[in-house]
């Protein structure tokens, strides 16, 4: 499945969207996907965090790491996060009450030490506000209609500490 363009005949108007692939490795999977999407969406700005990927990007804006500032500051302008399926990238849509697009890392593709973001992405499937990208058909078919994503919460839980817990069990 080719990305769309979401600039037919209207203006797509979106604050930005920010990818993630933690601080551990690169996951250059999802980045030359969103890289792909970005060329052909182009008025749609997209900041990732990319850890030691080695793409050349031309769509998007990439920083190695950011600092704790500037990541506070990037996902206060953001509109979707779009990462791997860690707990961190989960926790902090439901913090901020956006959406999240999460694509596991895979050992078939030396993405990680184990499988373990397989059993995340099967307890989140279907939490409001958390979307599934399994492959590039299903990253495409999402970021295509991003402007239909709900976010994770419409507020944050006073239990916090309980979720975290809960999510570390889980998982």
């Amino acid at each position: 499945m080719k990305p769309q363009s979401n600039t037919k005949g209207r203006y797509f108007k979106v604050k930005s969207l920010f990818v993630t692939t933690g601080t551990q490795f690169p996951f250059d999977r999802l980045l030359e996907l969103v890289e792909e999407w970005a060329s052909h969406n182009v008025s749609t700005k997209i900041i990732a965090q990319t850890c030691a990927s080695q793409i050349n990007f031309k769509h998007i804006e990439a920083y190695e790491f950011l600092s704790p500032q500037k990541y506070k500051e990037v996902i206060t302008n953001t509109k979707v996060i779009i990462g791997h399926a860690g707990m961190g990238t989960i926790i902090t849509a439901h913090e901020n009450s956006l959406p999240v697009i999460i694509m596991p890392r895979r050992l078939a593709f030396e993405e990680h030490r184990n499988d373990h973001q397989m059993a995340t992405v099967a307890k989140f499937k279907n939490t409001k506000g958390v979307y599934v990208a399994d492959d590039e058909r299903s990253l495409f078919t999402l970021l295509n209609n991003i402007e239909n994503l709900e976010p994770c919460n419409d507020k944050v839980p006073n239990n916090r500490h309980e979720l975290i817990e809960y999510l570390k069990r889980a998982i």
